[in-house]
């Protein structure tokens, strides 16, 4: 019992990190699919994907259709119409003329910089810029590419090169923008190879006529998660042991209120230490305030935790997990920290599978309400959490119980 507390603790603390690798990822609507290598935290819906690291590197990658594209750029858009821009373009450079006096609408990296995301500021609009027409993956690229410089207490004389590539395909206009880190130190990657490595791990694909739910896939836990429309989801792989997988989903109007809290702040501001120096009590409730609700989870193998042990008996198991999370109940219900708490649990004990389904409700210090629905469980050779959070008070509105019913009815096996 020992050892399941541990790996209880260890899930916790997993949830607390972010330190992991890119998966594959697709967006079947948009039609693009994602391979990239080594991202700290990756961003994902519908509609678009982001990779971010610590140093302020990131990649976004978005489509926007025939019509999203006609209106931003106030003309009507279309990938033959793209394909005459970058023809044009390519004459110009053969040439030896400045590409920019087409003065084309399409070549302006401010319309697709991604500043409305959060720790990416906004492009002045007389940023200086370079045009190229490119190839990526044999699919013509007019990439825009700048420069912008740190702006922080570093002294070291680094600087970030960016990039915009537009491409296009089934009438879509599809938008790569890249941020990297260009290092003076010889020891590091250049910049243009990470970029580079950025640019090719992006695929264009024939988008999908159906209208998809978004789905995250743990791969660890091996599972899959609906979520609900307008819902994205944040997800970081660890590749240390043990493996492991964190994924928070939060409804799109969430990120809104997140990029409007960190408009001041950059990726590279994500430093752990500069995390730490900033953990205030008062600190956590403000963002403890943008939370309305979420979908939550943490899983990771568990061969050191000799998780199969425990089903060898369950009825044992069963009766000590019983204990276990009795004296957890009374603990949470008797807090001063947590008011009006209620923990209700169910264990369930298989030589298969193990489970324990929980309902944790309380009041954080007078301050917010939650109500937790969730699901442990553990496996010979995995375990981990599935957490439903509202602060809403809505866990009898339609919506709400779906997604408990879709943790309840989560095939862990």
């Amino acid at each position: 019992m020992i050892k399941f507390l541990i790996f209880l603790s260890l899930l916790i603390q997993l949830s607390l990190l972010n330190i992991g690798y890119a998966k594959e990822y697709r967006n079947t609507e948009a039609g693009f699919k994602i391979n990239i290598p080594q991202q700290e935290i990756n961003i994902v819906s519908k509609n678009f994907y982001g990779g971010m690291q610590p140093n302020g590197n990131f990649i976004y990658v978005y489509s926007l259709n025939q019509k999203q594209a006609s209106d931003l750029l106030e003309e009507n858009f279309t990938t033959d119409a793209f394909n005459d821009d970058y023809t044009a373009i390519e004459l110009l450079e053969r040439s030896g003329i400045d590409p920019q006096k087409a003065s084309l609408k399409l070549l302006d990296p401010v319309l697709y910089w991604p500043s409305d995301k959060p720790f990416i500021k906004q492009l002045p609009n007389d940023v200086a810029f370079n045009i190229q027409t490119q190839k990526i993956h044999g699919r013509k690229s007019l990439n825009m590419q700048f420069t912008e410089n740190m702006e922080n207490e570093i002294k070291d004389k680094n600087s970030y090169l960016c990039s915009i590539d537009l491409l296009s395909a089934n009438n879509r206009l599809y938008v790569i923008s890249t941020k990297v880190l260009n290092s003076q130190k010889e020891s590091e990657v250049s910049a243009e190879s990470v970029r580079n490595e950025y640019r090719k791990g992006v695929l264009i694909t024939k988008p999908s006529a159906n209208t998809n739910t978004l789905i995250y896939t743990d791969k660890i836990g091996k599972f899959r998660f609906d979520l609900p429309e307008n819902w994205y989801y944040v997800q970081s792989y660890f590749s240390d042991n043990p493996k492991a997988c964190l994924t928070f989903a939060l409804p799109l109007e969430t990120l809104e209120k997140i990029k409007e809290k960190t408009q001041n702040l950059e990726a590279n501001d994500l430093d752990k230490e500069k995390i730490a120096d900033n953990v205030s009590e008062e600190n956590i409730a403000s963002w403890m305030d943008l939370l309305t609700e979420s979908v939550w989870s943490v899983s990771c193998e568990t061969k050191e935790f000799e998780t199969a042990a425990y089903l060898e008996n369950p009825e044992a198991t069963k009766a000590e997990m019983q204990l276990l999370f009795s004296e957890l109940k009374n603990y949470i219900e008797s807090s001063r920290y947590y008011k009006n708490s209620k923990f209700d649990f169910d264990v369930n004990i298989t030589p298969k599978i193990g489970y324990i389904n929980f309902d944790l409700s309380f009041n954080l210090k007078d301050k917010k309400d939650f109500d937790n629905t969730g699901r442990i469980f553990f496996t010979k050779k995995k375990g981990g959490l599935v957490v439903y959070t509202s602060t809403l008070r809505n866990t009898e509105q339609p919506a709400s119980k779906e997604l408990i019913e879709n943790i309840k009815m989560l095939d862990l096996q």
